[in-house]
């Protein structure tokens, strides 16, 4: 019948989302990922933001299968400003994936069109992170190993010079 009303909201988006205005901001894709759009409102670093929903929620968000330098070293600054300019007060959809032990949401962002992740492992300032819970989905691995191994071969961001990262171990505890 016509006249009756739209079926409610699945009981799980109303519990991710504070109200049913969320619905337009953050959307349950599935069992295990959830879709934010909305604006980056803070860089930390070149590899965690804050993204703005549209219903005004800040989701702080560790990029999945990312790995950048802190900033208190020189490649973690020059991360931070490559992330920062690609993001800041732009919008940007995240796909969250999960939570990590800090309760950070882990994602993949992307904004006009581009996988962000992706781009900074490509241009160098990041590397291609692994680990276990902060691996990439299957099907993003291989382009973003791809995207290091070639990053490395011509000299980009951390891989660039005498002074570059070893591949091994976590950059935060690297020094330049």
């Amino acid at each position: 019948n016509p006249a009756q009303a739209a079926p409610a909201a699945p009981r799980s988006v109303l519990k991710i989302a504070d109200s049913e205005a969320d619905a337009d901001s953050v959307i349950k894709i599935s069992n295990l990922y959830i879709l934010v759009q909305g604006k980056v409102k803070k860089v930390f670093d070149g590899d965690t933001i804050n993204i703005e929903a549209k219903d005004g929620r800040v989701y702080q968000v560790r990029m999945l299968g990312i790995d950048a330098p802190e900033k208190s070293v020189e490649w973690g600054r020059k991360s931070y400003k490559k992330l920062n300019d690609l993001l800041l007060n732009k919008e940007a959809t995240v796909i969250i994936r999960k939570m990590d032990s800090s309760s950070r949401y882990i994602g993949t962002v992307y904004s006009g069109g581009e996988d962000i992740n992706f781009k900074q492992i490509e241009t160098g300032m990041a590397r291609y992170f692994s680990r276990s819970g902060y691996e990439p989905m299957r099907s993003d691995r291989e382009p973003y190993a791809r995207a290091e191994q070639k990053a490395q071969n011509e000299g980009r961001g951390l891989w660039a010079g005498k002074d570059k990262f070893s591949s091994g171990g976590s950059l935060a505890s690297q020094k330049q």
